[in-house]
């Protein structure tokens, strides 16, 4: 099976280590990186992010017989007004020659369906994950004081980090451990607005040095880092999945997730919270479980239990 993988901006993040898993004896996969690519001889076309360059082709491009397409979904796409609108304005063609829709949660995939009815022709899969850049670390089963939070993400507005700042703040009048916990905020720059609220409010609560703002950690290097943490933090009031939740969990962090709609699909009630006396209570009781909060990580989303998923769909198509 020949298949043709097109993403918005060339934005194969997501995909990459699904493309490079599909076994080789069965699909043949290309990227379309340049604009003069050939999109003739292939069985199946795959545009990933409704955005941009994809939803180009889509409008404008012919189909050709016997050649499936696929779409998918991420979770942007349909809270922007600007791609919402794209959207809008194409969906006669879109609605018409794709074969079948891909989201990765069933809230999103309900969410666009109730924007576009035609989307209910889709399917959810995962995002998946290579865990064996993620080792889990057997020290974590030591008995020893868990004080170390990690937040992985780009400082914007969605990720909620004013919430987090004052639950943490909250944290430290608690426990045993109150004043020795530490948050590290490691992700690229954002919001310029929300780099000024972090620094102001570190700075106004006493709190600039246990907040350690970093910039972008090397993704081939972040189990290290993880390696030095005990949680895993997401105060995200939106998110399709989490992959960075999943990438903690899979080194043994103990995952501490607010409960964002649709988090239930993903994640056990015991990983998720939205009040700031169940946030302490699961920090101050510590990590005690770590080896399967890794083995939930694997089971569910990694590539070597769950790329029969993505193989089953291309052969269904």
């Amino acid at each position: 099976m020949n298949i043709k993988f097109i993403a918005a901006a060339n934005n194969f993040n997501f995909l990459d280590n699904i493309i490079e898993a599909l076994p080789c004896t069965e699909f043949n996969t290309s990227r379309y990186i340049r604009r003069d690519s050939h999109l003739s001889g292939q069985d199946v076309i795959w545009f990933e992010w409704m955005d941009g360059f994809p939803i180009y082709l889509m409008a404008n491009c012919h189909k050709l017989p016997g050649t499936k397409w696929v779409a998918r979904i991420h979770r942007y796409e349909i809270y922007s007004p600007r791609t919402i609108q794209l959207i809008s304005e194409n969906q006669d063609a879109i609605s018409t020659k794709v074969d079948k829709f891909i989201f990765v949660s069933e809230y999103i995939r309900q969410k666009a369906i109730g924007l576009f009815p035609w989307m209910a022709n889709s399917v959810v899969l995962p995002n998946l994950f290579n865990h064996k850049l993620f080792p889990y670390s057997q020290d974590r089963e030591r008995d020893k004081p868990n004080l170390n939070l990690l937040f992985i993400g780009r400082k914007v507005y969605v990720k909620n980090i004013s919430l987090l700042l004052q639950f943490f703040r909250e944290l430290r009048l608690h426990g045993e451990y109150g004043y020795d916990y530490k948050l590290f905020l490691v992700g690229a720059d954002g919001d310029s607005e929300v780099e000024d609220h972090i620094k102001w409010f570190t700075e106004k609560t006493g709190l600039q040095d246990v907040v350690i703002n970093s910039g972008h950690h090397p993704y081939k290097d972040l189990w290290k880092l993880m390696w030095e943490m005990d949680f895993l933090v997401s105060a995200s009031y939106s998110e399709s999945q989490g992959m960075g939740i999943i990438e903690g969990m899979a080194t043994g962090l103990k995952p501490l997730i607010y409960n964002f709609p649709g988090s239930d699909f993903h994640y056990k009630p015991a990983y998720i919270f939205d009040r700031c006396d169940d946030f302490i209570h699961k920090i101050v009781t510590g990590n005690r479980l770590p080896k399967s909060y890794s083995d939930y990580a694997i089971e569910n989303f990694s590539i070597e239990k769950n790329i029969h998923r993505y193989v089953d769909f291309l052969k269904g198509l």
